[in-house]
């Protein structure tokens, strides 16, 4: 059953999420031996290291004009006005790369604040289907989706709109939720 790259808001999510986490150790076995090379140690340093990774091998091209019509005319009516064409297509390899790095994000939280993975279940939620880790606040109802935020990541990289400062930054602002949730 494989499930990376396929939309994940089409799949049934009992067996998604059987299957995510039945894939989190060779998963994270990407990020020990592809990207960082030594053993995993649950630190925002090797997290930083990983940002560096993705920034130095990030696949991506050109995008074509038809391709922007197309991602335009797939949007709601209200937001087309608003669309901005994308200069750069992120290939397979980078998403696949960051969806590693996402799973060790949140496995980093998970151990740092003594959280578990759930799957997004909201239908009408852009976050719909994706792995989640719900802060469990009383006072707000946040969900960290890292998988989301590092494939955001890379496009920022594509477009050169984000170095390591402004991902230290997200970093800060997601440990920050955490603590206080």
């Amino acid at each position: 059953m494989e499930y990376l790259g396929e939309d994940v808001a089409v799949v049934n999510q009992e067996p998604y999420k059987k299957w995510f986490i039945k894939a989190l150790p060779s998963r994270l076995e990407i990020v020990r031996r592809l990207i960082l090379r030594k053993e995993l140690d649950y630190s925002y340093e090797s997290l930083y290291e990983c940002f560096s990774f993705l920034k130095e091998h990030l696949v991506k091209r050109e995008t074509t004009e038809e391709e922007n019509l197309k991602l335009k005319e797939e949007l709601p009516v209200y937001y087309r006005d608003s669309f901005e064409p994308q200069k750069y297509t992120i290939l397979s390899p980078t998403y696949s790369i960051a969806y590693d790095i996402g799973i060790y994000w949140g496995e980093i939280m998970i151990r740092k604040f003594n959280k578990q993975w759930s799957i997004y279940e909201d239908e009408e939620a852009y976050k719909y289907g994706y792995p989640i880790i719900d802060l469990e606040s009383k006072r707000h109802n946040v969900v960290f989706c890292p998988i989301w935020v590092m494939s955001i990541t890379a496009t920022k990289i594509a477009q050169d709109d984000s170095g390591l400062a402004a991902f230290k930054a997200s970093v800060k602002t997601w440990d920050e939720s955490f603590l206080n949730a």
